[in-house]
């Protein structure tokens, strides 16, 4: 399978925009002059839509080998091997800096509600469905993403699953069917939500 390599780029500048409209949250503006006021406003109001173009892109990424497959009429991608390669991308890193933000806000922010929901809730990978165990550390906000990374790394297979088992009856109705996906999710969320 080729690769897309303006793709890859794409979500490569995507990802350092994201680190920078991070790193403005935590610019101190009492020391700044008009012209250095400008670009962390220019940083903090404009970048923060990075965070959508990467995950469409990765989504598209992810998806395009069991696309090709799909409308190649070959079988499913082996589920093994994809979430071996999304473990092995993300647990190692995500556990570490986990384990080690945690550990930090022990020391210096030792009075924290709902913390060990917080840490369990994280290490499982559900902290996004619930506002109190949102952000994983207050030390490091970012970590809030990787829930709703790992939750649409199950997904995808489960909705191409379905897809793939109706592939010899209904193929050209392919892109309703995942219309039909979308509207079920959105609604999974609006009833996660109503349940807090």
């Amino acid at each position: 399978m080729s690769k897309l390599p303006g793709l890859n780029g794409i979500r490569a500048c995507a990802c350092l925009m994201i680190i920078l409209h991070h790193l403005s949250q935590t610019y101190n503006t009492s020391f700044t002059n008009p012209d250095i006021e400008f670009i962390h406003h220019l940083c903090l109001s404009s970048l923060q839509s990075c965070v959508t173009i990467f995950f469409v892109l990765s989504g598209a990424l992810l998806s395009r080998r069991f696309w090709l497959q799909y409308l190649d009429d070959k079988v499913m991608p082996n589920l093994h091997v994809f979430f071996i390669r999304r473990a092995a991308r993300i647990i190692p890193a995500f556990y570490s800096v986990l384990a080690i933000t945690f550990l930090l806000e022990l020391f210096i922010i030792p009075e924290q509600p709902n913390r060990f929901l917080r840490f369990f809730s994280a290490f499982t990978f559900l902290s996004g469905f619930n506002y109190k165990t949102f952000f994983p550390t207050m030390l490091d906000g970012p970590l809030w993403s990787i829930s709703f990374e790992v939750v649409t790394y199950i997904l995808l297979p489960v909705f191409m699953f379905g897809l793939f088992f109706s592939q010899k009856h209904y193929k050209h109705h392919a892109v309703f069917y995942w219309i039909l996906a979308l509207i079920t999710v959105l609604l999974i969320n609006n009833v996660s939500h109503d349940l807090q």
